[in-house]
């Protein structure tokens, strides 16, 4: 019976941080908001170059 509770502890867990998402939103002076979330990326750099690549455009970004 411990390890069952154990085991769903540590799972409720794991899909408790898999949910929790890092988005960026990108702004400038007439054009629309942009918001970019990493789980939309396939990595972390593609995420990062992004919102690089927005900010070289003259956009304002922050994390959310």
């Amino acid at each position: 019976m411990k390890h069952v509770l154990l085991f769903s502890a540590t799972m409720a867990f794991v899909f408790s941080l898999a949910s929790c998402s890092k988005c960026t939103t990108c702004s400038k002076s007439g054009s629309t908001d942009v918001e970019f979330c990493e789980t939309s990326y396939s990595s972390t750099t593609a995420y990062e170059g992004e919102i690089n690549n927005k900010e070289a455009q003259g956009y304002s970004c922050s994390p959310q």
